[in-house]
C-alpha cells in the first residue's frame, strides 16, 4: 500500500483495549454517529485524501504489528505500511470526538512533526520524517521528542475539545454537555 503524489494520510487510532470503558471505543454513539464515523468525518474535513484505521483488520485499515505494544508502535506501523513519499500522516485517536476539523488543520502542512502542547495525540509526522530505529515504548510523547516536534499552544477553548472520552462517566458527562 503506497502512494506517490501529495497524499495527506488521515489515520485512526483505535488499538486499545478500552479497558477503562469496558467496551470498544469506536462503536460508542453520539449525536447519532459512532466515535469511528466522527473521526473519519473530522479528518475528511481536515483535508485527508486517504483516511484508514489502525488497529483492526479491514479493507481500510492497518493491523497492528504487535498487539498491545500502544500508540508509538502503531504509528511506526502505518508509516511502515503506507510509506508516503509527500504529503504526511494525521494521526486521531478514535476517542476525541469534540475535536473539530478546523482543529486538526492546524496541525498539517509542517516540515516538522506537530501535536499540540500537554496533548500527544493528535499529531501530525510529514512523509519522510527521520523516526528512529525502534519505538522507544508505547509514549507517542517521547517519540515525538525524538523527532522534533513542534508543540503549539492549544489555547482554553481547544484544550477543552481535547478532552478524551476513556470511562463511562466520560461518556455521560460528553452527552449531557451537548
Amino acid at each position: 500500500m503506497s502512494a506517490s503524489t501529495d497524499t495527506l494520510a488521515g489515520i485512526i487510532l483505535t488499538g486499545g483495549q478500552s479497558s477503562r470503558m469496558g467496551e470498544d471505543k469506536a462503536g460508542l454513539v453520539w449525536k447519532g454517529q459512532s466515535f469511528l464515523d466522527h473521526a473519519r468525518d473530522r479528518l475528511a474535513g481536515a483535508g485527508c485524501n486517504l483516511v484508514r484505521i489502525s488497529g483492526r483488520a479491514g479493507d481500510d485499515a492497518i493491523p497492528d504489528t504487535m498487539k498491545n505494544a500502544g500508540p508509538a508502535r502503531a504509528i511506526f506501523d502505518v508509516i511502515e505500511a503506507l510509506r508516503l513519499e509527500a504529503g504526511g500522516y494525521l494521526f486521531l485517536p478514535v476517542d476525541l470526538p469534540l475535536l473539530t476539523a478546523a482543529d486538526l488543520c492546524r496541525l498539517t502542512g509542517a516540515t516538522r512533526p506537530r501535536a499540540f502542547k500537554g496533548h500527544p495525540l493528535p499529531c501530525f509526522i510529514p512523509a519522510g520524517s527521520d523516526l528512529p530505529e525502534t519505538p522507544s515504548g508505547r509514549s507517542v510523547y517521547r517519540l515525538l521528542e525524538t523527532m522534533d516536534v513542534e508543540w503549539m499552544d492549544a489555547g482554553h477553548d481547544l484544550a477543552q475539545r481535547l478532552f478524551n472520552v476513556n470511562t463511562p462517566d466520560d461518556l455521560d458527562r460528553l452527552r449531557a454537555s451537548s
